[in-house]
């Protein structure tokens, strides 16, 4: 209901008063139930093709990186995750959403909302940047290879910055954002622009994490989930520019996790939620920052975020 953004969040109801303004009529809308609540029986047809029994309930759910979270045993403030796959989505939890233009706000499974902010081509802009070194190599480059490309690079690329904005941004002020390098020299080869890539994706998330940090969110660690974290020079970058130790989950299957979990409780199955989520960490590489390397971080994200405000007025 929430993702419906015709949630008032304070009357928990659709808010029938933006529906007039909408012009949209709200009794056509489903009810509004909480995710691990029972909605009624498989449907026939479903059943018979799965061959399952006809009586099994179906549970409400709820969105598939918002039932992750759950699966990741997250049940509670101080942490962040990253979910970075094509698109990258940075998760905190909070007891209240945050109103803010710059976040994005759904309510939990659970008690509680997940504010969060996203960039679409935080995985994208890698196979991009591979698909391109391909293009001008004219031989294909793995993902690999392209990481040890990357590696022989020092940190900030020899001065060259890539904006990860290739589809815009979601949000208004930005909806128009494009992607860029700045400061290509004579002096930048192949190996530079696939560092930058990654550092970009990275600073672009330090960015948000500031953002977070000054409306008041404490976070401590990163967890992270997704096909990108097979790139682990990608999440060192991250450690190193938050100055936060990344955890890449050992839970590969964290979304069938928590829809487990939320039938489970829905029919009564088990009592307490929050204490059956919880993981331990045995399965868990965590990825922890160096302070030097922090230090040369924070003053390439302040020339990030300054030319990123010069661009922002360019871009709109």
């Amino acid at each position: 209901a929430s993702g419906t953004y015709l949630y008032d969040y304070e009357r928990e109801e659709y808010s029938s008063q933006m529906a007039e303004v909408l012009d949209i009529d709200i009794d056509k809308f489903a009810p509004i139930k909480n995710s691990y609540e029972p909605i009624g029986k498989i449907q026939k047809e479903i059943a018979e093709k799965l061959n399952l029994p006809l009586d099994i309930p179906v549970i409400a759910g709820g969105g598939d990186f918002i039932v992750s979270l759950l699966g990741l045993g997250l049940v509670g403030e101080g942490s962040a995750v990253d979910m970075t796959g094509t698109s990258t989505l940075f998760v905190v939890q909070k007891e209240e959403p945050i109103i803010h233009p710059l976040v994005q706000n759904l309510k939990h499974v659970i008690k509680g909302w997940v504010p969060f902010t996203m960039l679409d081509t935080g995985g994208l802009s890698m196979k991009w940047c591979k698909d391109f070194l391909d293009s001008v190599a004219k031989v294909s480059i793995s993902y690999e290879i392209m990481i040890q490309m990357a590696e022989k690079v020092p940190i900030g690329s020899e001065g060259l910055l890539f904006y990860p904005y290739m589809l815009g941004e979601r949000r208004k002020e930005n909806i128009l954002a494009k992607g860029c390098f700045f400061g290509l020299s004579l002096n930048h080869e192949a190996c530079h622009m696939a560092r930058s890539v990654m550092e970009g994706v990275a600073l672009a998330l330090g960015k948000d994490l500031q953002n977070f940090k000054d409306l008041g969110v404490n976070i401590d660690k990163v967890y992270c989930v997704g096909g990108a974290t097979r790139n682990k020079l990608l999440y060192k970058i991250k450690a190193d520019v938050m100055n936060l130790p990344q955890i890449l989950a050992g839970e590969p299957e964290s979304s069938l996790r928590g829809c487990g979990l939320l039938a489970a409780y829905g029919l009564g199955l088990i009592n307490d939620l929050n204490s059956v989520a919880k993981l331990d960490d045995l399965n868990t590489q965590v990825i922890s920052p160096d302070v030097d390397a922090h230090a040369e971080y924070e003053k390439i994200l302040e020339e990030f975020k300054k030319m990123y405000n010069f661009l922002l007025g360019y871009w709109t």
